[in-house]
C-alpha cells in the first residue's frame, strides 16, 4: 500500500481531466491524469536506476512542476526525495551530498556540472 501515491491515483480515477497543478512561472498545467502518469513513469525510471525502499533521491533544480511528480514517484517506490536548494554554493551542495548519501542524483540542465555523475532531469 502506498497511501501518498494512492492519493493521486484516486484523483486520477474520479477527476482525470481536472487541473491538479499549475506552474505560475512557466504557465504549464497538468491535470490529475497527467500528474499520475508522470509520477508512475518516474517511479519506473527510479526502479530501473536501482532505487530501493529507504533510498534517497537528490534533485537539484529550480522550482518546476516535475518536482511534484518526482515526489510522488519516490513515495511509490518507498524512497525519499531530497531536493537541494539550487541557490547555495557548490561547497554547500557537496556537504549535503556527503551527509545525505543519495542512491541517485538528478539535476536539470540549468544546474549541469554541479553534481558529478548526476542524471539529467530532462531525460526522465
Amino acid at each position: 500500500m502506498h497511501p501518498t501515491s494512492d492519493w493521486i491515483r484516486t484523483w486520477r480515477r474520479f477527476q482525470p481531466k481536472a487541473e491538479a497543478i499549475f506552474d505560475v512561472a512557466t504557465g504549464r498545467r497538468w491535470n490529475w491524469d497527467r500528474l499520475a502518469g508522470e509520477s508512475l513513469r518516474w517511479a519506473t525510471r527510479l526502479q530501473k536506476e536501482g532505487v530501493n525502499v529507504g533510498d534517497r533521491v537528490v534533485l537539484l533544480a529550480q522550482n518546476r512542476i516535475d518536482t511534484l511528480a518526482l515526489l510522488f514517484a519516490c513515495a511509490e517506490v518507498g524512497a525519499i526525495l531530497a531536493p537541494l536548494n539550487w541557490r547555495v554554493s557548490d561547497a554547500e551542495i557537496h556537504w549535503q551530498l556527503e551527509h545525505c548519501r543519495p542512491a541517485l542524483c538528478l539535476q536539470e540542465d540549468s544546474q549541469a556540472g554541479r553534481i558529478a555523475g548526476a542524471l539529467r532531469l530532462e531525460e526522465g
